[in-house]
């Protein structure tokens, strides 16, 4: 610290200096020493010594994990956020058709075979079986398709897009199953396992629409071929009673002449 020389006279006449210090330079010394006292209190290092730097760094160290994890904070609400804003996925498809469990049934019943008919066909094509499943994803949900279901092609139409896109990777993962591994299964043993495991389209009792109805026609034609068969067996048991009838007759007709000639 620098003193400034101040002259002074003295009654002898003999001139002297005293060296006093400045009040700017006494609060300058007082700060040091505070600030001496400060970091022998609280333990604090000068940043230039290496114990010091060490501190410093430790404490750097705890400022960044603060705000790493004030970001990771912040990704997270962030995330959340974004994922409310979305939507969870809901358990159905919006359209209101799908609130018919019916309908579903009968959708989901649709798709599975239709995929199931096209990828048998495409089998022996080139290309890979991820390139046949996204070509028969694309292609089940046309009109033409699918008239021969109960319901009209429109609704089944709006029926197969909405389980297409909803049930995308449920419905991929399980036609994957079938023809990657080569396993023979059925467009049915498929529908069981994927539309009332996977997708909750068919609760277990309920049957589709289109095996209803192929049901309901099948037990119609196999009674009216059964009242056919017993009409028919009823024709011949008369037929022949007839044919015996007549042979009775006969035979005593031919009886009575052969007496009237003797």
């Amino acid at each position: 610290m620098d003193y400034p020389l101040s002259p002074r006279i003295t009654r002898s006449g003999a001139v002297t200096i005293d060296c006093r210090v400045t009040s700017s330079d006494h609060r300058r010394s007082s700060l040091r020493h505070r600030l001496k006292q400060e970091r022998s209190r609280r333990k604090i290092l000068p940043q230039n010594s290496p114990r010091g730097r060490c501190s410093h760094l430790e404490r750097m160290e705890g400022r960044l994990a603060r705000i790493v994890a004030v970001l990771a904070v912040v990704s997270c609400v962030w995330m959340a956020e974004g994922e409310k804003a979305a939507g969870p996925k809901t358990k159905l498809p919006e359209d209101k058709l799908f609130g018919d469990q019916a309908a579903f049934c009968e959708g989901c019943y649709a798709v599975v075979h239709e995929l199931d008919g096209l990828l048998t066909k495409w089998q022996k094509e080139k290309g890979s079986l991820e390139d046949h499943i996204d070509a028969a994803l694309l292609a089940i949900c046309s009109t033409d398709r699918l008239r021969s279901y109960v319901l009209s092609p429109p609704k089944m139409t709006r029926l197969c897009s909405g389980i297409r896109v909803h049930y995308l990777d449920d419905l991929g993962t399980a036609f994957m199953k079938k023809y990657s591994r080569k396993e023979d299964l059925t467009a049915d043993e498929i529908f069981e396992a994927t539309c009332r495991k996977i997708i909750p389209a068919c609760p277990n009792g309920m049957k589709p629409m289109s095996v209803v109805r192929k049901e309901k026609r099948e037990e119609a034609e196999a009674e009216k071929k059964a009242k056919e068969n017993k009409e028919k067996s009823n024709k011949e048991d008369d037929q022949k009673q007839d044919k015996e009838t007549k042979k009775k007759e006969k035979k005593n007709k031919n009886k009575t002449k052969a007496k009237d000639e003797l």
